[in-house]
């Protein structure tokens, strides 16, 4: 069987097994089995390659996305205090105080300054 052949039966399989895992369809899995059984031993060494590279470009890819996002996220300079870090540094130089004496057991509503 030419490549373009094996190709088109590999999308099939790799099709069935997204539908199968992401929407939890069981018919999908079945079908993808099936063609994966009906492969010969030659048809399978090529689907596998097929699925290795694949699933290296695939990482390449989030490598890459990954890496632009950082260096995105890097030109736009540091990110301001947020969260906890500002909560921590508002409570060290204390502008923030609690509106009521703490008592045992007992939360109060903070406010910042």
């Amino acid at each position: 069987m030419e490549w373009t052949g094996r190709l088109d039966q590999i999308e099939g399989v790799r099709r069935r097994a997204v539908v199968h895992r992401i929407r939890e369809q069981a018919s999908a899995g079945r079908v993808a089995d099936r063609l994966l059984k009906g492969f010969s031993a030659d048809q399978m060494a090529s689907a596998i390659c097929v699925f290795s590279y694949f699933s290296h470009l695939a990482n390449i890819a989030a490598d890459r996305k990954q890496a632009r996002h950082r260096e995105h996220h890097e030109s736009a300079g540091p990110l301001p205090l947020m969260g906890i870090e500002i909560t921590l540094s508002r409570t060290a130089t204390g502008r923030l105080r609690p509106k009521a004496p703490l008592r045992s057991g007992h939360f109060s509503a903070w406010s910042g300054r």
